[in-house]
């Protein structure tokens, strides 16, 4: 089980029975959200970018039955005087595509819309991989969970014959178009052959389509071929798709396509880069840019760079071990926090945290090095107790190397640790004291995105933000940020909410448009227990829209997969314009939580149970896909004691979440995105249980 991240990098506090040393905290760096992150932050990958469209893997519009690599993340986007799409496609298991879809339809011929928004899940299911004889086989369904407004499901096969890729496939829904082809499964059961019409909308939001998957009286046919020129990153495409949405033409005036052929070129740029455009059925021209990006790609190391030989080992004139040792860490990005030599003093007991390096392995294998240079000529054995995020996380235990190793050799001295079980040192010899005598602010860069909100693609918020993290005695700490908003477009939503339930997180939008705003402003504790159970306290203002107090606590036995959490807090809605003005809405939420870390192409699973901000009692699962670089992929859903109708549209909770890492460090970034944000099934946004 993976240790669950907090929302800040942490400065611990502890009082030492022995000397103290002073540690100056070295500012975070700053990241300037925008929209554009979802390409311009992703790292390089050697991934093939050929998404349509829609976003699945295909042609222009067709999906084909190939797939990109394992873990492989696609954002695209493409535009036409018809529509605009927004995709983002997650290549979840070798066999498994799933994407989200974001769509608007241009030039809307109704009394009601102007523009209309739309938003849908689709899956596709490898059947068959491909061999030398037998093409690929896939299985798929578009708006699976939703209105089924651009609902259809369809079968494909796929082949690589040279420089070719050929596509051939049966579709359902939209799919069928005004082909009269007969759906082959009316010859199962003659349930196959009715199916609700398009162009009355479908399923209710949040649904799944159970009484229209594959059915319909007719289905219609698609094919496609691909050329990729051999000495040129250029394709050219075409195919033959009979798909229209009965839905907008019934409704939004869109035009019937002119027939149902396409073609088109794409240009990939780099390896994971493609733009293209085609003509889509006859009328409409389309553009396109997809970009894709490894998420399991094995994290950058950090470069270590040390003063020469000679600086290095002159500074060291304290004639205290841990002075020096302390130094040198602080310098290479780590943390000191306790140290202990053994009464033989033949083992050496250190407390250490990570600021600066992303894989953990590369972080102990720097700090057995440095120890290796200050540690006293008899310590023969190092324990290692890693703190992250105010936690004991793990006990490693490293045979010290040599103690004559050059420095100039420290990036290639291999260390092999071993895992013990956690354990915590009750009176180390010496501490690091973090409190600081005065209170530090970082000034840096604000930004606020909502992404895909059901009238617009993006709303954000760009200004500047004022950090402090104070460290107090007694092991708390004070964590404060304020921002100021410079330029937004959260004063063009018009969406009012119609919720049943308490207004917990429907009235977001008052809250977003408060330009100055005190964003938190909490104490907060956080240790590791003798019986290896991860604490935290907090009070204050917690979030943008509720102050409040809790507790939560996270066990996880010794190499185990399972871990098991709780916790309880009593909160109070903040007024939308005022940093300490409260509305009168109170409530007490907290879960029971189980976790486990299955073996399964990294996927943590965990289960949470208990009472939401609305006071609906429910559960919700949450499936996680992590990986040592940074990158998470996560999506949930939860479902309470109220009923579909009391949810309102969506009918229960959903989405998915997306951190991003930057570069070689810690910093990350974090998206979740929602078809709709409702009242049921909230959480409070300060937990860290999700």
């Amino acid at each position: 089980m993976k240790q669950k991240d907090t929302a800040e990098h942490y400065r611990a506090i502890v009082r030492s029975t022995s000397p103290r040393f002073s540690c100056s905290a070295k500012r975070k760096k700053r990241i300037l959200g925008s929209a554009l992150q979802l390409i311009a932050m992703v790292v390089t990958s050697n991934a093939t970018a050929d998404a349509s469209n829609y976003g699945t893997t295909g042609l222009i519009d067709i999906p084909s039955a190939f797939m990109a690599q394992d873990a492989v993340f696609t954002p695209s986007a493409s535009s036409s005087d018809k529509y605009d799409y927004y995709n983002l496609t997650y290549q979840a298991l070798p066999w498994l595509e799933a994407a989200f879809r974001y769509r608007k339809v241009n030039n809307v011929t109704s009394p009601v819309w102007s523009d209309y928004y739309d938003r849908n899940f689709a899956a596709k299911v490898r059947l068959l991989e491909e061999d030398y004889y037998l093409p690929q086989i896939a299985i798929g369904m578009r708006d699976f969970v939703g209105t089924g407004l651009v609902g259809s499901e369809y079968l494909v096969a796929s082949k690589h014959v040279g420089d070719f890729e050929l596509s051939l496939g049966l579709g359902w829904g939209d799919f069928a178009g005004d082909d009269t082809l007969k759906n082959p499964l009316t010859y199962i059961s003659s349930k196959f052959e009715d199916r609700e019409d398009g162009a009355r909308g479908g399923n209710q939001a949040g649904t799944i389509p159970t009484g229209s998957a594959f059915q319909g009286e007719h289905v219609g046919w698609f094919a496609g071929i691909k050329y990729n020129l051999p000495s040129l990153p250029i394709s050219f495409l075409a195919e033959r798709n009979p798909e229209y949405n009965r839905y907008d033409t019934a409704n939004f005036g869109v035009d019937l396509p002119s027939n149902e052929f396409s073609y088109g070129i794409e240009w990939r740029i780099t390896p994971s880069l493609t733009v293209g455009a085609a003509n889509r059925q006859g009328d409409d021209w389309t553009f396109k840019i997809a970009y894709q990006a490894s998420t399991n790609k094995r994290p950058a190391k950090r470069p270590i760079t040390f003063r020469n030989t000679e600086l290095l080992l002159s500074a060291t004139t304290s004639g205290n071990w841990y002075a020096d040792l302390l130094a040198d860490m602080e310098n290479s990005g780590l943390l000191l926090i306790n140290g202990s030599l053994t009464g033989d003093e033949h083992t050496a007991q250190l407390t250490i945290g990570n600021l600066g390096y992303r894989d953990w392995d590369h972080a102990i294998e720097l700090a057995t090095n440095l120890a290796d240079l200050h540690l006293p000529a008899g310590v023969t054995k190092i324990e290692f107790t890693l703190e992250d995020g105010g936690y004991a996380v793990k006990n490693t235990h490293v045979t010290r190397p040599s103690h004559a190793v050059l420095v100039e050799d420290l990036a290639t001295l291999r260390v092999y640790p071993s895992t013990e079980p956690t354990k915590t040192y009750s009176i180390p010899d010496y501490v690091t004291n973090f409190v600081q005598p005065k209170i530090a602010f970082d000034i840096g860069l604000s930004s606020r995105i909502q992404l895909f909100d059901p009238d617009e693609p993006v709303r954000y918020g760009v200004g500047i933000s004022v950090n402090t993290t104070v460290a107090l005695p007694g092991d708390w700490v004070l964590r404060g940020n304020y921002s100021h908003i410079m330029e937004h477009n959260f004063d063009e939503s018009n969406r009012r909410s119609n919720s049943q339930l308490p207004h917990v997180r429907t009235d977001i939008v008052d809250y977003l448009n408060d330009t100055d705003r005190l964003q938190h402003l909490y104490l907060e504790k956080k240790f590791t227990s003798k019986s290896n159970v991860n604490w935290r306290y907090y009070a204050g203002i917690l979030e943008e829209m509720y102050t409040g107090a809790g507790t939560e606590a996270l066990y996880q036995p010794h190499n185990s997969r399972l871990a098991f959490g709780a916790s309880l807090a009593w909160v109070q809605q903040r007024a939308a314009d005022s940093d300490f003005g409260t509305r009168n809405y109170e409530a007490i939420t907290g879960f029971v939580s189980a976790y486990w870390d299955s073996p399964i192409y990294d996927y943590d699973l965990a289960l949470h149970i208990g009472q939401y901000l609305a006071k609906d009692k429910g559960a919700t699962l949450e499936l996680k896909r992590s990986f040592e670089n940074g990158w998470q992929i996560s999506a949930w859903a939860t479902k309470t004691d109220i009923s579909s109708n009391e949810f309102g549209e969506g009918s229960f909770d959903k989405g998915i979440s997306i951190t991003i890492p930057f570069g070689v460090g810690r910093n990350v970034t974090n998206f979740v995105i929602r078809p709709v944000q409702r009242d049921g099934g909230q959480m409070l946004n300060n937990s860290i249980i999700k």
